[in-house]
């Protein structure tokens, strides 16, 4: 295990090829040569400051690595990570977000078609009767208006 898992988010290295000042509940972390690939290396020298995500295990970090300059020659470098797998419980979450709203949307879109074609065939029904009615000569039978029409 490269980074340790603990409450602490820090680590703290004296040079490049140092490997890390142990916390008070982990042990030191490799230098940062063994970390970190060459062009990340250079990047760090250049700007300063690099985030990157390292892969521990099957967690991902997100690691922010960036110089103090406590003298003039010789910078300690400091590195804040955080897990991202509150990322993937978000996603879980969203998705079951989303799986629980496309229910509701199916069943709402399935009751609106029943009430739309229960409105457009009660009429129909009602005029058919009518026409059976005037089909076998019952011109003086009852005519009930249903519903609302």
């Amino acid at each position: 295990m490269l980074i340790p898992q603990t409450d602490e988010h820090c680590l703290l290295w004296r040079s490049l090829d140092d490997s890390s000042l142990a916390g008070l509940k982990h042990a030191p972390v490799p230098p940062l040569r063994h970390l970190l690939t060459k062009p990340d290396l250079t990047k760090l020298s250049q700007e300063n400051l690099l985030v990157k995500t390292l892969v521990q295990d099957t967690d991902q970090l997100l690691t922010v690595i960036l110089p103090y300059w406590i003298e003039p020659t010789r910078p300690l470098y400091l590195g804040v990570y955080h897990s991202l797998a509150y990322l993937q419980t978000a996603g879980r979450m969203v998705r079951l977000y989303l799986l629980g709203v496309l229910a509701f949307l199916i069943a709402s879109m399935v009751l609106c078609v029943w009430w739309i074609s229960k409105q457009v065939t009660n009429p129909l029904l009602h005029l058919s009767q009518v026409a059976r009615r005037l089909a076998h000569l019952d011109f003086f039978a009852a005519h009930h208006r249903a519903g609302r029409n």
